[in-house]
């Protein structure tokens, strides 16, 4: 897995370190690290038992997100490369997973839902929404001398589903042919894509981060400079009418670039490593709490949503920074404190949507399931 500290980006663009790519977190996006799987564990038909993992093959060449609103049901997405992209798509149901048909977008970089009948999917051409029985394709919004840039620029779009008609998404896109970057914060109202009217966010001066919540009225964007010094990210909330500020723990470096999961209404768990160190606080209604880290190790992946009162977060030994993340921890956050779980065989996690456990996966198609019971 790479380590990106976010010092530099796309020619032309450079990348503040306030607001870099969430590590591991999408397959496409960086070089995997080898993890022995566990010991024992081999493909079979059947779903994980509480307190295990599951291991499974997806029928993808090369998988780049997934998700999982509940244990039995699952969508992953990715693409074979050609003379051109072909998207592939996989849907689990407890038992396995086989390949179903859906629209061509390109690359995919970012999917999400808030149901197994509200699926959204970004690609590198257009956005595609699944109902449940049916793909609509839906092209954001691009302004005049853009393009949507997700494959070739330092950004990976990212998808947030706050409900039926209610989608919010970072949509990079190329100006002209000049290799310099913008991100773009939109919104899909149920009919079109916007570009969202935020105060203090400009594509040519903001850069997105990462966006989640737990609904319509509970709303993070984490934004930060898009040139310039290294300055702290800031953590935007959305009440379903205003947007406020919510500073970062006081405990936070001024590099910060947090990982957020949202745990329910209100209530965000911010996870970062900067300068070979970590911090773990938890706000609620825009007050910051800082707790103990799980481990004095480095996080790596972090902030994994999880559903209502789930959490996760991987933690590697500051010594394999340099040599290669090869002895990951796993830890789930539950009912206000931390519990270590078998290691996850692969290094990309995707929590579960309503809190039953996580999957872990990595870009060659290879997939785990932890049932946390």
């Amino acid at each position: 897995m790479s380590i990106d500290y976010g010092l530099a980006g796309a020619e032309g663009h450079p990348r503040s370190g306030s607001v870099r790519r969430r590590l591991g977190i999408l397959a496409g996006s960086c070089a995997v690290a080898t993890v022995a799987l566990l010991a024992g564990t081999s493909q079979a038909s059947n779903a994980a038992t509480a307190g295990s993992w599951q291991s499974y093959s997806t029928p993808i060449s090369s998988l780049t997100g997934l998700y999982a609103p509940t244990l039995t049901n699952a969508w992953a997405v990715g693409f074979t490369q050609g003379y051109t992209t072909t998207t592939q798509y996989a849907h689990f149901t407890g038992a396995g997973w086989s390949s179903v048909s859906g629209p061509q977008i390109g690359e995919p970089s970012a999917i999400g839902g808030s149901s197994g009948s509200n699926v959204w999917v970004v690609g590198s051409t257009t956005t595609a929404h699944y109902n449940g029985s049916t793909w609509t394709t839906y092209h954001p919004y691009v302004p005049a001398g853009t393009s949507i840039d997700i494959v070739a620029s330092d950004y990976q779009a990212q998808v947030y589903v706050a409900g039926a008609n209610d989608v919010w998404a970072e949509i990079p896109v190329m100006i002209g042919d000049s290799a310099v970057f913008e991100t773009l914060l939109e919104h899909f109202d149920g009919s079109a894509w916007s570009l969202a009217s935020v105060p203090g966010v400009s594509p040519s001066t903001t850069a997105i981060g990462q966006i989640t919540g737990s609904g319509p009225d509970d709303v993070y964007v984490e934004i930060g400079p898009v040139t310039g010094p290294t300055s702290p990210s800031q953590i935007l909330h959305y009440n379903g009418t205003d947007w406020s500020t919510v500073p970062l723990p006081e405990s936070a470096d001024l590099d910060s670039a947090p990982d957020l999961s949202v745990t329910g209404p209100g209530d965000a768990l911010a996870t970062s490593f900067v300068n070979l160190s970590g911090y773990f606080a938890q706000e609620s209604s825009g007050t910051w709490s800082v707790t103990d880290p799980p481990s004095s190790d480095v996080f790596a992946d972090g902030g994994q949503t999880s559903g209502t009162g789930r959490a996760w977060v991987v933690t590697y030994p500051e010594a394999e920074l340099f040599t290669g993340l090869d002895t990951p921890t796993l830890y789930q956050w539950s009912a206000g404190s931390w519990q270590q779980i078998p290691i996850n065989p692969y290094p990309n996690l995707t929590g579960v949507g309503n809190g039953s456990g996580v999957w872990s996966y990595n870009q060659g198609g290879s997939v785990a399931l932890y049932d946390a019971g």
